[in-house]
């Protein structure tokens, strides 16, 4: 098995820290200001309760963050990753791994760390003897489903939304 940290360039890829935090909160934040699409849902609380969130993940067996970090300690992109266990008839589907969360900072991107990023949770997905993996990423977001699909993620299913006051007067 690869190791724990992998380097590609200048930014190399590691579990998180709790001392990660912080700056991965900052780019959670930047990803749910980029996902402020009319009709997106909207970011889950501020950035007190994403923090909680992520360092309860940092304690989880079934969940890894993952960081890029720079050779100047900065950390440029992370991605979740989530072990999730469910009832289903077929075998290979009841734990599936879910990429939660992904992003990576404008000027680093389309330099492989998004794809390292993604190698990450490969290696920690297989450790557990994971087969499929899923994700839900915004249709408008032309980079991340170029992104994704280079990775072999297919679309298979539409999630819509519709505010409630449109729904009624549009069953009218």
């Amino acid at each position: 098995m690869k190791p724990a940290s992998t380097t590609r360039g200048n930014v190399s890829i590691r579990v998180a820290r709790e001392r990660d935090l912080q700056s991965i909160v900052e780019l959670k934040h930047k990803l749910d200001k980029h996902h402020e699409i009319p009709g997106l849902w909207p970011p889950e609380g501020g950035r007190r309760r994403i923090f909680a969130r992520y360092r309860q993940m940092l304690r989880q067996p079934t969940a890894r963050l993952f960081v890029a970090e720079r050779s100047s300690r900065d950390v440029v992109g992370y991605l979740t990753v989530t072990i999730l266990t469910r009832t289903c008839p077929d075998r290979d589907f009841r734990r599936i791994g879910m990429i939660a969360d992904a992003f990576v900072e404008r000027e680093d991107r389309r330099q492989g760390v998004g794809t390292a990023l993604v190698e990450a949770a490969v290696r920690f997905l297989s450790s557990r003897r994971i087969k499929h993996v899923t994700l839900r990423n915004a249709i408008g977001n032309r980079s991340a489903n170029a992104f994704w699909e280079s990775l072999s993620f297919k679309p298979v299913l539409y999630t819509r939304t519709s505010a409630l006051e449109r729904l009624k007067r549009a069953v009218q």
